[in-house]
């Protein structure tokens, strides 16, 4: 519960600082168009598998200083480039064209989210976004763990007998 609030509170502070830089580049390149569709490409991200088992991928902006100042303010790794899809459960594209990307067990370890979790997320009132779940979910998954401890062998029974035995 606690990783989905600080997800959902890291979420929050990124779409706010995308839509303000948004606004920004709208009122600078008026009359302009630009394409915010998913499949235009990622020019930067925030990688956060390790805390949050996420990447924002970040398709418009010109300098993404105020993304990469947040991105590193939660310890995540801001890069010039999209987000990798490897290990990944599903993807949440928002109206602003970011796409958030969730990680399985595989990739995340201990902060993957569940494909269900991930789209609770993803349409959740401060998101809005539309998930669609990756085809190689199951494949993201890690299997359950058998215990790592080893199996403890057991002394046979011995039977204690008291018996004298007179010489």
């Amino acid at each position: 519960m606690k990783t989905m609030l600080k997800l959902v509170a890291v979420t929050s502070l990124m779409l706010a600082a995308v839509v303000a830089c948004g606004k920004k580049a709208d009122r600078e390149t008026a009359g302009e168009t630009s394409t915010t569709s998913a499949a235009a490409i990622a020019r930067a991200s925030c990688t956060m598998v390790a805390e949050l088992g996420t990447c924002n991928e970040y398709r418009n902006g010109q300098s993404f200083g105020l993304e990469k100042s947040l991105c590193e303010g939660f310890k995540g790794t801001f890069t010039n480039a999209g987000c990798s899809t490897d290990g990944q459960i599903g993807a949440c594209t928002m109206s602003d064209g970011e796409v958030k990307r969730y990680y399985g067990s595989k990739v995340a370890g201990d902060h993957a989210l569940t494909v269900e979790e991930a789209r609770t997320d993803c349409q959740s009132d401060s998101v809005k976004g539309t998930f669609v779940v990756d085809p190689n979910a199951a494949s993201a998954m890690a299997p359950v763990a058998k215990s790592t401890i080893p199996a403890v062998k057991l002394a046979p029974t011995v039977k204690a007998t008291a018996s004298l035995e007179a010489n």
